[in-house]
This record gives C-alpha cells, sequence and structure tokens, in this order.
C-alpha cells in the first residue's frame, strides 16, 4: 500500500486551496496546526484542546452554510464515524464539504497515547478490537463523490470524501507526541 505523508498532504493543500479549514482531532488536527498555512480570507476551525471526537463533520456544516463557500473537512477514520449521518445532511442541502479522511487504519492519537504512556495499544485498532469500513463504500452509499486525489478533490464542485491513506506507524513532530512532557 502507498501511503500518504500528512505534512505532504497539507504542503499540497497549502498550494491548491485557499477554501477555509475544519478539523476534528488528533492526527488531523495536529497537523493542521503544524503544517497549514493560513491565508488572507481563510479560516482555520478546530476543536484542538479538547480532543473529543466527532467535530469534523458538523463543524464543516456550520461553517459551510454560514460562509456559503466550499470548505475542507480534515477528519480522522475513527472520528468521522462518531457523526457519520451528517453525510446525509451535506447531500441533502447540496454543500460543497470537501472531507479530507486520514485512515491510519484506527484511532492514531489514542493509539500513540497507549503505546506511550502503557507500552501497548488496546481498543484502537483492527489488531486491538476496532474495525473501521471502506470508506470508498460509504460514499457511494451516501451518493457522494469518492476520490484519493487531492487536487482532483479540490477542484470537484460538490461534496466529495478524499480518502488519504496514512501509515499507521506515522510519526508526528516531536513536542506534539503524547510521552514527550513525562520528561518535563
Amino acid at each position: 500500500m502507498s501511503y500518504i505523508n500528512p505534512y505532504k498532504f497539507w504542503d499540497k493543500l497549502n498550494k491548491c486551496s485557499d477554501y477555509s479549514v475544519v478539523t476534528a482531532n488528533g492526527m488531523a488536527s495536529v497537523t493542521a496546526h503544524q503544517a497549514l498555512r493560513v491565508k488572507k480570507g481563510q479560516r482555520l476551525i478546530t476543536n484542538a484542546g479538547l480532543g473529543h471526537m466527532g467535530s469534523g463533520l458538523p463543524l464543516a456544516i456550520g461553517a459551510c452554510i454560514a460562509s456559503k463557500k466550499p470548505i475542507v473537512c480534515a477528519t480522522g477514520d475513527g472520528s468521522i464515524m462518531f457523526n457519520i449521518h451528517e453525510l446525509q445532511t451535506i447531500v441533502h442541502h447540496k454543500l460543497p464539504i470537501k472531507i479530507f479522511i486520514f485512515n491510519n487504519g484506527g484511532y492514531w492519537s489514542i493509539r500513540n497515547t497507549h503505546r506511550n504512556y502503557f507500552g501497548e495499544p488496546f481498543a484502537c485498532d483492527k489488531d486491538t478490537g476496532v474495525s473501521l469500513p471502506d470508506f470508498k463504500k460509504i460514499a457511494k452509499a451516501f451518493g457522494i463523490k469518492y476520490e484519493q486525489n487531492v487536487k482532483k478533490a479540490i477542484d470537484y464542485k460538490g461534496a466529495v470524501i478524499c480518502e488519504l491513506m496514512i501509515d499507521p506507524d506515522q510519526k508526528l513532530l516531536p513536542s506534539w507526541t503524547a510521552g514527550q512532557y513525562r520528561k518535563l
């Protein structure tokens, strides 16, 4: 499988889009804060610091309705599951939301915290009891275009789900990883 580095995703997005960005939590949020370059007129809406899962789609819907402009929604494969029913809201209202799912095989942030504090992960991925659906089939079921190309997703006029396959062991900049603060 070919993985995309999340920092390369943000670099590509920085070059091809000036849409406002909504992030959920975990890797989608952390990497956005590290690599997104917010341009004049662009906004970053996030739940950073709160850590609750599932806020990406509802935040993106509100931002899209309020701004009347396309919105980028960066969310994790686990996080989107908390409010996946909101895909129907996007379809019903014909909202041009570009949903980028960071598919890293489960709850990356939880897996990372478990490894750093407890030695091994539990209840956070396929190997430890949590599985996720085929997002291409989910997109088809809701009648949303599915894509794996960032530029094509941004250029598409309507709602789109762009799945980003990310290495489950993807490392982030050290100051943002769990366990670093134990040394303080």
